[in-house]
């Protein structure tokens, strides 16, 4: 994760507390796919370029889950411009009015 407005800045993101790292444990989708291997849809949209949130993951996820999974790159958006733009808000307005 790198700090907003400063993406040369990597951010320390700390050491969980017990409650936070209970719920990592839980329920991090990437160790608990079994949870996801069903007929549930998922829509990731995500800006191409946000190094805050990097689509890595979602593309990860969607790569080991298959189909069911979608991932949406919306290339120069880094993630406050992602935040603000207009096409994921319309792009997710779509897909659940589907």
């Amino acid at each position: 994760m790198r700090v907003l407005g400063d993406q040369q800045v990597v951010l320390d993101q700390g050491e969980a507390d017990r409650y936070a790292q209970w719920f990592y444990n839980a329920f991090d989708p990437i160790t608990h796919l079994d949870a996801y291997r069903r007929d549930l849809a998922i829509n990731f949209l995500c800006g191409a370029h946000d190094l805050h949130v990097p689509a890595e993951a979602a593309l990860r996820f969607r790569d080991t889950l298959g189909e069911h999974v979608r991932v949406e790159l919306f290339d120069g958006l880094d993630h406050l411009d992602a935040a603000r733009d207009e096409r994921l808000y319309s792009a997710a307005l779509e897909w659940l009015t589907l």
